[in-house]
């Protein structure tokens, strides 16, 4: 699996159906997915949210998303932590399944620990490699959940809102490169600048003009990392008219400066 390869983002940005690796980032842009997505912390911190929850990660410490959850991490240093990532649909776990659909978790974050079995099996799990990797990882998948499906407490769901929020998540990420306003969601979607503004404030925690910077910044650390674009132009691909309004966007939601940042990863 090339980790490497830049991927559009946020929303459905996971275009593999399994993904499972160690990385040093977490994506600060809101998004949603039809796949469970599993974080556990190695090394360093981050804050995890969920729909409406926060939760604050440290080592040993495991986070899981359910399908069609929005949420996103946030980390006082990027590149500095050490963290398992999961995404697989809920079909590999055949009769375990039946949990997953209809429910989400009451707390998404649980302690596992750090040198307990299921600890030691995500890890496992994300240095996979070599023939038939995903297969091995699907089975070993499906035994890692078996022990932490009863550390979990679930509920079911209660939709509200959640198509309205999920159409306004769809559109930003189909025109994060373009102009975005509330006023053009506003006319777009038929509904007042003032609900669009709650709805971003009380569902994803966040202002609108917070939540389209992540994503902006979300693509350029991809490009920033992968490409040896000019950051002036970086900067124009990911929708920012100016190259002040990148670096402060950037420095908001990475605390780093994009020169800065590169300079980090080049050094790795």
């Amino acid at each position: 699996m090339d980790t490497n390869k830049i991927q559009d983002t946020t929303l459905n940005y996971f275009t593999e159906p399994l993904t499972y690796e160690t990385r040093p980032w977490l994506s600060p842009a809101p998004h949603t997915h039809q796949e469970l997505e599993i974080i556990y912390v190695v090394r360093g911190s981050c804050v995890a949210y969920a729909n409406q929850r926060k939760e604050v990660l440290r080592p040993g410490d495991l986070f899981i998303a359910y399908p069609n959850q929005v949420h996103y991490y946030e980390s006082a240093v990027w590149g500095v932590g050490s963290y398992v990532l999961l995404i697989f649909n809920a079909s590999i776990l055949y009769e375990m399944a039946s949990q997953i659909e209809g429910h989400e978790p009451a707390e998404n974050a649980v302690h596992i620990g750090i040198d307990t079995p299921l600890a030691k099996r995500l890890q496992e799990i994300a240095q996979i490699k070599g023939f038939y990797s995903d297969a091995k990882a699907r089975y070993l998948i499906g035994l890692m959940m078996m022990d932490l499906l009863p550390k979990l407490k679930l509920s079911p769901i209660v939709p509200e809102e959640d198509t309205t929020v999920l159409m306004l998540l769809e559109y930003c990420r189909k025109h994060y490169r373009e102009p975005l306003s509330l006023e053009r969601l506003s006319k777009e979607f038929h509904l007042s600048r003032g609900y669009i503004s709650q709805i971003f404030n009380r569902k994803i925690n966040m202002s609108f003009t917070h939540f389209v910077n992540a994503l902006r910044v979300h693509t350029a650390v991809k490009l920033l990392k992968n490409s040896d674009m000019k950051i002036v132009d970086i900067a124009e691909e990911v929708g920012y008219t100016s190259l002040r309004s990148f670096n402060r966007a950037f420095m908001e939601i990475a605390n780093s400066t994009p020169t800065v940042y590169r300079r980090l990863y080049r050094k790795k």
